[in-house]
């Protein structure tokens, strides 16, 4: 027999004798001792549990550990006890190495540990069309009985069967599914069901009908209306009868005939509107009108005049494209609707009403009198142009007061970038402000006779972070002397000061990140300085007479370090006189409702 194996049925010998024995070796027992901690305790199958033992009167404190009864679990040299997996009370002993005839036990109690009854229910927080089905799962865990019962809290919240199955009912609400455990009725779970009426999914094509000639081409809009996916398919029904792309642009065929455009909603292919295109023959009768723009107040006026070409009867039937955009009368003299927004009026040939030509009349709610530049992120490339995905470089922004005064970048590293939602849903054109690396900026040409003051300008902007001054416009380099500037001040932060020739006083801290609506009268010594319609008065409010040969937008005209601001402009308007209180406050209007909305 090994000395290992001798020296194992030792240790369980003292360990069986202890347990008849009192602790540290007996009754009689005196002198060194030892004792283990915790002296009970009670486990869980397969859990563990860590024995100390402390010896006194010994200078060798170590130990053996020992498990007394068979099956009760095993422990280690380092007293880490591992329960068994089958229940009873057992025993561990500490015996001294140094004096066998000293030890102390521990007695544990293992049992097994009963799981509590618990319902989980999924989907836990649906939402439901009206009048529909959902199935709900329930998982009891802890009991054999795995059963639930199903409810609705709400007696006009819908039903449910015994298989989860609920359906809803035909009104909007908010309800609630209850599952509870056959086996523990105090144990549920409750699922929270909204449901939703979800109306039909609908689609509508505008123009409805359309004449064109050979190989003209027509833009077509579908709305979907009933669902979130607003797509759909473009098809040409008739074959041969035109192409039309994904953008709903239609090419007529180069046969004359009746052809039918239709669009077909992708969230419910059973769903179309359709549009018949009459073709005719290509002529040589062409329609031109003029102007081809017009910005007008709610309503004014503009007289149109039509050319008739190709044909002998030159005369056109005036029309007004959308219904509530205003009248014009068989003279083309147009009045504007109260409504603001952009309309169309459209001159067709009486000789051949396939020839006509159109004007875009854009009516905003305040004079446009003396409006000679106008710029707004949300048409940044004109009325009719297509706004760029967020984040793409812009190198143009159009002017649509119809003087011309296009801002433009050549430098794509110069170019600042489109923010499709700045400002309440509506995008503006964001400047980094980088002094070290030549910052963005936009910029006009050099007007072909400067503007001489008085001048009226206001805009939307952001204001940026500072750590010098900033200058948010200038005038652009090479445009001569006259260069109105609005610059950012550091003291107080923020603050705005006109120049002309010297700096106006700054007044209001303005918050970085932030945006104002801003109206900069220049006009000397009665210059004004007006933000989120609340006048500034500073000490000194004459900026100089100078006036504007251009407008740069983003820096200071000397592109140099500091020169550069980092902000974000939603609209620009100029004005080359000194607004009326009146007419002033329309413009401040506009700008607070279009931006600003309470």
């Amino acid at each position: 027999m090994t000395p290992a194996r001798i020296s194992s049925i030792v240790l369980l010998a003292v360990a069986a004798v202890f347990l008849s024995c009192s602790e540290d070796g007996g009754e009689e027992a005196q002198g060194p001792s030892i004792s283990v901690s915790p002296r009970a305790v009670n486990l869980g199958f397969r859990q563990q549990q860590r024995f100390t033992a402390d010896i006194q009167g010994l200078d060798d404190t170590s130990v053996r550990w020992v498990v007394v009864e068979k099956d009760a679990g095993a422990i280690d040299d380092t007293g880490l006890y591992t329960a068994s997996s089958v229940a009873g009370t057992y025993h561990v002993v500490a015996i001294s190495v140094a004096d066998p005839s000293r030890s102390s036990s521990a007695t544990i109690n293992v049992q097994a540990q009963p799981v509590p009854v618990s319902v989980r229910l999924t989907p836990i927080a649906p939402n439901v069309p009206a009048g529909t089905t959902l199935l709900f799962s329930a998982m009891v865990t802890g009991a054999s009985n795995t059963t639930v019962l199903w409810r609705v809290t709400e007696t006009d919240g819908g039903t449910i069967d015994a298989t989860g199955l609920y359906t809803a009912p035909a009104t909007e609400g908010t309800f609630h599914v209850v599952a509870t455990s056959v086996a523990d009725p105090s144990k549920s779970d409750t699922a929270t069901v909204r449901v939703v009426v979800i109306p039909p999914i609908a689609v509508s094509l505008s123009p409805e009908a359309v004449d064109l000639v050979a190989g003209a081409t027509q833009a077509f809009t579908a709305v979907v209306t009933g669902t979130s996916t607003t797509g759909v398919d473009w098809s040409v029904t008739e074959a041969g009868g035109g192409t039309i792309d994904a953008a709903g642009r239609y090419t007529a065929p180069a046969t004359p005939g009746t052809y039918h455009v239709v669009a077909t909603s992708a969230a419910d292919p059973s769903k179309s509107a359709t549009a018949t295109v009459r073709v005719t023959a290509a002529e040589t009768v062409a329609v031109t009108l003029s102007p081809t723009e017009a910005l007008l107040a709610p309503g004014g006026t503009q007289a149109f005049t039509a050319t008739v070409t190709g044909a002998a009867d030159t005369a056109v039937n005036w029309s007004v494209t959308e219904a509530g955009g205003g009248t014009v009368d068989a003279a083309g003299l147009y009045t504007a609707p109260v409504t603001l927004g952009t309309y169309h009026v459209v001159a067709t040939s009486a000789a051949d009403p396939s020839k006509s030509a159109t004007a875009t009349v854009i009516v905003r709610p305040f004079s446009s009198t003396g409006l000679v530049m106008h710029v707004s992120a949300a048409q940044l490339l004109g009325p009719g142009g297509t706004l760029p995905a967020e984040g793409a470089p812009v190198s143009s922004w159009v002017d649509l007061s119809g003087s011309g005064h296009d801002l433009g970048q050549t430098e794509a590293l110069r170019q600042p970038v489109f923010k499709a939602n700045a400002l309440n849903g509506l995008p503006a054109v964001s400047f980094d402000g980088n002094d070290t690396g030549g910052g963005d900026f936009l910029r006009t040409m050099a007007f072909t006779t400067a503007l001489a003051q008085p001048l009226t300008l206001f805009f939307v902007y952001k204001a940026p972070p500072l750590s010098v001054n900033k200058t948010l416009l200038d005038a652009p380099p090479n445009t001569g002397s006259g260069r109105i500037r609005v610059q950012a001040t550091t003291v107080p932060e923020g603050a705005l000061q006109l120049y002309s020739t010297t700096f106006t006083s700054p007044v209001v801290k303005k918050t970085p990140g932030t945006f104002y609506y801003v109206t900069a009268l220049f006009d000397g010594a009665n210059s004004r300085l007006r933000s989120n319609g609340v006048e500034e008065t500073p000490t000194n409010r004459n900026p100089g007479a100078l006036g504007m040969g251009g407008l740069m937008l983003g820096g200071r005209q000397e592109l140099t370090a500091n020169a550069f601001a980092k902000t974000e402009f939603a609209e620009v308007l100029l004005f080359d006189r000194a607004l009326s209180d009146a007419d002033l406050g329309q413009v401040e209007a506009y700008l607070k409702n279009r931006y600003f909305p309470p």
